[in-house]
């Protein structure tokens, strides 16, 4: 059980036209600096214990936390859309996202919490969160980032593979050719899978980004870009790596372009953190913290 916290529900609209929502802690005393808590696929802003226990922290800290839904929160969401002062409905969820239109997201929810009063911001992204945060310095270089967590930023690429095994390059041929012929956002009925053809190639075809962020085994281009300060945190016991968390940590140290890089494994802890979330919640503070 988490004791409850005060905190503000706070409505955002990207410049698409999307309605989003975040809950927003910030400490007594008027701080500039807010965490943003980004979720992986099918979460969303309040399920998860984690942003809640770092929220706890962070208002210890003097900083605030923003756990924020983006267009791909849960499977699949009915998201309101206004366009020309019209209001209507979007096809949103983890299922149909386009991985980089995240961007958008982001951007609307810095633009409120800056109408707000704070001016620095470290991105805090769990799983695909950890993609989204990583692709939107990339994208953007924005200058009110002071620093990036990823937490358990394994690769959904190696992951699809050693899932699908045999059956890897038969779903991506057949995921292509629906996506050619039109019907890359309809269900994926054809192989069994809930996700649309274009959202599993995002992660399955390295020609995508989303594939690309963190293919430990590529170049990454992209994470070597970012130059903020950036924190990366995995378990021991993550159910989605593919080989030791430390070699993970190694390749991004060897390859980052960051003014500073850190790297933490826990012990036993799994991909979600179930259990660990004080101590994740402690050394993300600390280092959101330390961030100018």
């Amino acid at each position: 059980m988490y004791k409850p916290i005060e905190g503000k529900l706070v409505q955002f609209m990207t410049s698409d036209g999307l309605e989003l929502e975040g809950f927003l802690v910030a400490p007594k005393k008027k701080t500039r600096k807010c965490i943003i808590f980004l979720h992986g696929m099918e979460g969303n802003f309040h399920e998860s214990p984690m942003p809640i226990v770092i929220a706890e922290h962070a208002k210890k800290a003097g900083v605030a936390l923003f756990s924020m839904d983006t267009r791909g929160h849960d499977a699949l969401a009915n998201i309101t859309r206004v366009v020309n002062g019209k209001q209507g409905s979007h096809a949103g969820g983890t299922t149909v996202e386009r991985f980089e239109d995240s961007p958008l997201d982001i951007d609307a929810a810095i633009a409120a919490l800056r109408g707000m009063g704070f001016k620095r911001f470290v991105l805090c992204g769990h799983s695909t969160g950890c993609q989204k945060a990583a692709y939107y310095q990339y994208a953007r270089k924005s200058k009110s980032v002071s620093g990036i967590v990823l937490l358990a930023p394994v690769s959904d690429y190696e992951d699809e593979m050693n899932a699908l095994r045999g059956e890897f390059d038969k779903k991506v041929r057949i995921a292509r050719r629906l996506a050619a012929g039109g019907s890359g956002d309809a269900p994926f009925t054809e192989l069994n899978m809930h996700y649309s053809p274009n959202r599993f190639l995002s992660v399955a075809d390295l020609k995508n980004v989303e594939a690309r962020l963190f293919d430990y085994e590529g170049k990454l281009s992209e994470f070597r870009s970012i130059t903020v300060p950036i924190f990366a945190l995995f378990g021991t016991k993550d159910q989605y790596a593919h080989t030791h968390v430390s070699r993970y940590i190694e390749r991004m140290r060897s390859t980052t372009g960051s003014k500073l890089f850190e790297g933490l494994i826990l012990n036993g802890a799994n991909h979600g953190f179930d259990g660990e979330e004080t101590k994740v919640a402690r050394e993300v503070c600390k280092f959101a913290a330390a961030c100018k």
